[in-house]
């Protein structure tokens, strides 16, 4: 455990940006940010705390690609997003579908 409170120390004002940059806004960045260390708590193998942010943006970075997944499935309505060149996306609008 205190190697976890080492790592989030060290590591979450970096990951809060670099979430921050995938979704674009305070709320999601947020949310990134405690899935990607609940997921390190849970689930990461044996890190090495110099290794460590390497792995944080990168389990960062698919929580963001399963929630613009996420989006598009299941509610009705299809997002239409840009992937940047860093793994992000900007959404740029929202499409309903159906019968019709």
């Amino acid at each position: 455990m205190e190697q976890f409170e080492t790592i989030y120390r060290r590591h979450a004002s970096a990951v809060f940006r670099f979430a921050w940059g995938l979704c674009g806004n305070r709320s999601c960045a947020e949310d990134l940010v405690s899935e990607t260390f609940v997921r390190l708590l849970t689930k990461a193998p044996r890190i090495r705390t110099r290794t460590a942010l390497a792995y944080l943006l990168a389990v960062a970075r698919a929580r963001a690609r399963n929630k613009l997944v996420v989006i598009g499935m299941g509610i009705g309505l299809t997002a239409i997003v840009i992937l940047t060149a860093l793994g992000g996306a900007l959404l740029v609008g929202l499409r309903t579908f159906g019968k019709g």
